[in-house]
C-alpha cells in the first residue's frame, strides 16, 4: 500500500490565532461559531482555527486518523499579513539596541 501524502496542508502558530482573537490583528478576527472557533478575514473568509490547524499533536492525531503519512504545508492568506506583526518589531528592537553599542 503506498503512503498517502496530503498536498494541501496548512500551520497558522498560535501566537497569530490569539493574536486575532485579541483584536490585534488589522485583517482578521476570531469568532465562535458552531463546534469551533473560525478566523474571519475583512472581506468576510472563513478559515477554521481549531487545534488541529496549530497544535502539532492535534495535527498528527488528525493524519493518523485520517491515514496521512506525510503533509505538504503551504502558507494560508493570514500568515501573509503576520509577519510585519511578529518579526518586524523584534528585528527593530534588535537593531535599535545594536545601534546604541
Amino acid at each position: 500500500m503506498a503512503a498517502v501524502v496530503d498536498t494541501h496542508a496548512h500551520f497558522l502558530p498560535l501566537e497569530l490565532v490569539e493574536r486575532c482573537r485579541a483584536g490585534r490583528h488589522p485583517r482578521f478576527r476570531v469568532e465562535s461559531g458552531g463546534d469551533k472557533p473560525w478566523l474571519i478575514s475583512a472581506s468576510g473568509t472563513r478559515f477554521p482555527v481549531g487545534p488541529e490547524f496549530h497544535d502539532p499533536e492535534a495535527i498528527l492525531a488528525g493524519m493518523d486518523e485520517a491515514g496521512i503519512a506525510v503533509s505538504v504545508l503551504s502558507v494560508a492568506a493570514p500568515m501573509f499579513f503576520y509577519a510585519h506583526l511578529v518579526y518586524l518589531p523584534r528585528l527593530e528592537r534588535y537593531w535599535s539596541a545594536r545601534r546604541m553599542l
